[in-house]
């Protein structure tokens, strides 16, 4: 959840962040399907008001306050309430991160 947590910070991603969220990713062991669904169910729910804040979080997100808040919308992932919601506003939002799973897919790919 952390490296995906990368995606929302109001910072652009460089080659190297790449590289470690790639490392990361691939090491976690989940296809890249299931990648992308803690991304559109867990992580972008959570913080996806980050990408349209003028002034939003730029560091990094608290790993504790993040893990519990992602073990929450984990338990709601399988609501088809939930899904809906999030899909639909996923498409709008997706766009602003559409390059970095691009970038990440690659990496993985070549692994």
């Amino acid at each position: 959840m952390e490296s995906l947590s990368e995606f929302y910070l109001d910072t652009e991603l460089q080659e190297l962040d790449f590289n470690y969220i790639s490392s990361l990713l691939i090491a976690s062991n989940y296809p890249l399907e299931e990648l992308k669904k803690f991304d559109r169910y867990e992580v972008f729910p959570l913080l996806h008001s980050n990408l349209l804040s003028v002034a939003g979080e730029w560091a990094e997100f608290d790993e504790e306050w993040l893990y519990a808040r992602c073990e929450r919308f984990y338990q709601k992932r399988f609501s088809v309430r939930h899904r809906i919601l999030y899909l639909l506003l996923n498409v709008f939002l997706y766009k602003m991160r559409k390059a970095y799973w691009t970038e990440i897919e690659k990496r993985i790919k070549l692994s």
